[in-house]
């Protein structure tokens, strides 16, 4: 297993070196960025996994690189890279195994015509994820992702985030973007925390949750960790959330405020309510989804979670002034 982890890791960092190099900066046609998705498969030989030099690795790089490869094996490939004039990182992560998907043979070709049509949207998604935008941004992609149409073969249909899903993972700059696919690792780890019939984002909300926990400290490691081991870990699914009955973060008009005998209560409720619509103005311009405590048995001003990309809480308590009384009170 932790060989097969490598060589996740090491497609990951072959694709996000062909996306910087021959796509980033550019209007990417739909050849390139099927080439992307091609560099994450892999090529079964019944229960083997067989070398995938000529049928992916080979014209995915041709395609990218506009060089011709004719590499029908990695040997031969890693005699071949050298010849060409690439950058040195780019010839010794493609000399190593790459693919880490077995996308169903029959979608692999009709992908293609679905990546034309959706060219544009597919584009913007690729970027959207390799931005170095947060959790907020990837969570974006995944939402958009999640509205996207099918690929269509003759006699079946597959989800458009079993084809991109992988490569989020692989452009995602810190590497938690989880590969959300059929697997039957992926599903069990989705039943696990009920969120089999999900939506795609609270499914991403779901996966992304249990990096950081047990070792896992990425989406790859997740992607092969022990599914038994994954059972044991605490839930920190959105519907975990919703049991606390938070809310999204709201203003609260000056105008609600009821009469209160103490003018001084009265100041501070009004300085209280201008320092959460400053944080609330403060949040929406970052993408930053706040939350305050309803139960009376958990109540509080805000809570961000996932701060900053991490997957820990920031809680936070707003105080009208520094008065050791003050800040005692709860």
């Amino acid at each position: 297993m932790a060989d097969w982890l490598q060589r996740e890791r090491d497609t990951a960092r072959l694709v996000r070196a062909c996306y910087d190099i021959y796509v980033a900066n550019q209007s990417p046609s739909a050849d390139k960025l099927y080439a992307l998705c091609k560099l994450t498969w892999i090529t079964r030989a019944g229960s083997e996994v067989a070398d995938n030099t000529a049928s992916v690795v080979t014209p995915a790089l041709t395609t990218l690189t506009g060089q011709h490869f004719a590499a029908r094996n990695q040997k031969q490939l890693a005699k071949e890279l050298p010849q060409r004039r690439l950058p040195r990182d780019l010839v010794s992560l493609a000399s190593r195994p790459v693919g880490f998907t077995n996308l169903y043979p029959a979608f692999r070709n009709v992908a293609l015509s679905w990546v034309d049509k959706h060219r544009r949207a597919v584009e913007h998604l690729f970027k959207l994820v390799a931005s170095d935008g947060g959790v907020a941004a990837v969570r974006q992609a995944y939402a958009e992702l999640g509205e996207m149409s099918a690929i269509a073969s003759t006699k079946a249909s597959l989800p458009a985030h079993a084809l991109l899903s992988p490569v989020f993972a692989c452009l995602e700059p810190q590497q938690r973007a989880p590969i959300i696919n059929s697997r039957a690792t992926v599903q069990a780890r989705l039943r696990h925390l009920g969120l089999r019939h999900a939506s795609l984002v609270q499914q991403f909300d779901g996966l992304r949750g249990l990096i950081g926990q047990a070792g896992i400290s990425d989406a790859f490691a997740l992607d092969t960790a022990d599914t038994v081991n994954l059972k044991r870990l605490p839930l920190t699914t959105p519907q975990r959330a919703a049991k606390n009955n938070a809310k999204p973060l709201s203003e609260r008009p000056d105008e609600d405020i009821e009469y209160l005998r103490s003018t001084n209560e009265v100041t501070m409720r009004l300085t209280h309510n201008r320092m959460l619509k400053s944080l609330k103005t403060f949040c929406d311009s970052r993408s930053l989804v706040a939350q305050e405590g309803t139960k009376s048995s958990c109540l509080y001003d805000a809570l961000i979670r996932n701060y900053l990309g991490t997957e820990r809480h920031l809680l936070i308590e707003m105080k009208t002034g520094c008065a050791p009384a003050m800040t005692r009170l709860g």
